[in-house]
């Protein structure tokens, strides 16, 4: 590992954000990718024929997929969430109406 504190400091980044990937915690390690990415950036400054560069683009590209994952899962849920929000009233209000009819029967019966 080079002495360079912002490669190093990249390199950690970029570690947990495999690692992070790897579970499937998406949201970490989309900020671990693109701080690895910086940091890696920031570490090679103007050299861009840094053997980093290759590992810059892959972390870039990398985060620009999981932006579009997460987009995906936030629309669905999103939609989930209304679906489900309107099912959860329409069985509200079914459960409502079925307790009104069963107390009109009690009624009705004691009634006689």
């Amino acid at each position: 590992m080079s002495a360079n504190p912002k490669l190093k400091e990249g390199i950690a980044a970029a570690k947990r954000a495999v690692a992070a990937d790897n579970e499937g915690d998406l949201p970490m390690a989309l900020a671990c990718y693109k701080e690895a990415a910086q940091a890696l950036i920031d570490g090679i400054g103007n050299d861009s024929t840094s053997k980093y560069t290759n590992y810059i683009n892959q972390y870039v590209v990398r985060a620009e997929d999981i932006e579009v994952e997460l987009a995906k899962r936030d629309s669905s849920a999103t939609a989930a969430a209304s679906a489900y929000s309107h099912n959860s009233r329409a069985e509200a209000e079914a459960a409502a109406a079925a307790e009104t009819l069963r107390l009109e029967q009690e009624a009705a019966a004691a009634a006689e």
